[in-house]
């Protein structure tokens, strides 16, 4: 596929010069005078995605979107923004919920609650569609100290409680957070310590459990909850990843290392379908963690992870960067068995490109891309057919 960058003055005058000419056209870039984002102007080689967009502004002077979730009628998004009489480290906590249908259902703003950006936040809905939102938050006091935040939400966003844990003299990190028989479980870790803290709530805030869980021989670990709710812990090491699979009561079911370094990984949809994975690349694993088949991004790789869309079909982002001006546009391409393209499409709101934090799906063919643009929060709900 191939991308060209045009505005109408320039544009005219290269046709024209190529006319004289009698060459052939060719791609040529030119960037606007206005100093705006040029047009990407796609050779559509591939079928393109239908889809519903919804966009709202959140701050004055910044927003920042951190997470997103699915609930039964929506998706929660998660994010900091800033207004002109706060500092940066002082931003403010968001929630915003839109529906399937790109209807906005409500967004909250909390002028008292701070976070920066730079903090660490994970977002959960709990099966009531509360939401739960789990904040390593530096010290408005000592900013080289973090405080350790849960807060719940209701359905309508309003604040049910908080809770702090006293983690303070500890760089606090979050790897992985999920939802077990109604409680609320997280699992904190100190920056640089090969070992994590397993830490469980009740319902109302109160603290079950508070415990440290199994160390990995190096310092940095994700923890993946799969749609089966089984837990699959991934550490990397010299050119693979260490890999522990528990089910959902974390009794260990298999330990393994596989030669491939993985950043994410998670099970596939349909029944005994294995998993998928991202390197850089997507891999189609099948149920041992063998490689059926791999995808290589035809431009850079994205730091988002990939999303399940329906049985044989995933959803990821890759990033085309373009000059002059160094502007990059976020690509959405469903992938197929055997890293066939099925779709694709650049994703853009109104001639402009957001940067795209987050894809999600229902497993019903949809790739819901959440991102932030300028002072806006926003989603774009893809289908494919």
């Amino acid at each position: 596929m191939a991308y060209y960058i045009t505005n109408d003055s320039t544009m005219i005058k290269k046709l024209n010069f190529i006319a004289f000419l009698s060459l052939i056209f060719i791609g040529f870039a030119a960037c606007s005078d206005s100093g705006t984002s040029p047009e990407v102007v796609e050779e559509q080689e591939y079928p393109a995605l239908e889809s519903i967009n919804f966009e709202t502004e959140i701050g004055t002077e910044r927003t920042n979107v951190i997470d997103a979730e699915l609930a039964s009628n929506g998706v929660v998004i998660l994010g900091a923004y800033k207004d002109l009489n706060s500092s940066c480290l002082g931003m403010k906590l968001f929630l915003l919920k839109v529906s399937f249908d790109g209807e906005e259902l409500w967004k909250r703003k909390y002028s008292d609650i701070n976070v920066s950006k730079c903090d660490e936040l994970d977002l959960v809905t709990t099966d009531a569609d509360e939401v739960v939102i789990f904040a390593a938050a530096r010290d408005a006091e000592n900013i080289s100290k973090f405080d350790y935040h849960v807060y719940k939400f209701t359905t309508a966003g309003d604040l049910m409680w908080e809770q702090t844990i006293d983690y303070s003299d500890y760089d606090i990190f979050i790897s992985g957070t999920h939802k077990a028989n109604g409680e609320i479980v997280a699992y904190p870790y100190e920056f640089g310590s090969d070992t994590f803290r397993k830490v469980t709530l009740d319902t109302n805030g109160n603290i079950l459990e508070d415990i440290e869980s199994p160390s990995f021989t190096y310092n940095h670990f994700n923890i993946i909850h799969t749609p089966s709710r089984k837990k699959i812990y991934t550490s990397p090491n010299d050119g693979g990843t260490d890999l522990k699979v528990y089910d959902r009561n974390l009794q260990l079911l298999s330990e393994l290392n596989i030669p491939l370094a993985v950043s994410y990984l998670n099970e596939a949809q349909g029944s005994e379908n294995g998993y998928f994975a991202y390197s850089g690349d997507l891999l189609k694993l099948d149920s041992n963690f063998e490689t059926e088949w791999s995808y290589t991004p035809e431009y850079s790789h994205s730091h988002i992870s990939p999303a399940s869309i329906a049985e044989h079909k995933y959803a990821i982002i890759e990033e085309r960067s373009f000059s002059p001006g160094s502007y990059t546009a976020y690509v959405i391409s469903v992938i197929g068995t055997g890293g066939q393209i099925l779709s694709r499409n650049i994703i853009e709101h109104n001639g402009n490109y957001p940067t795209v934090r987050k894809v999600l799906s229902r497993g019903n063919n949809d790739a819901i891309v959440v991102y932030h643009l300028g002072l806006n929060a926003g989603i774009n709900i893809y289908q494919q057919q």
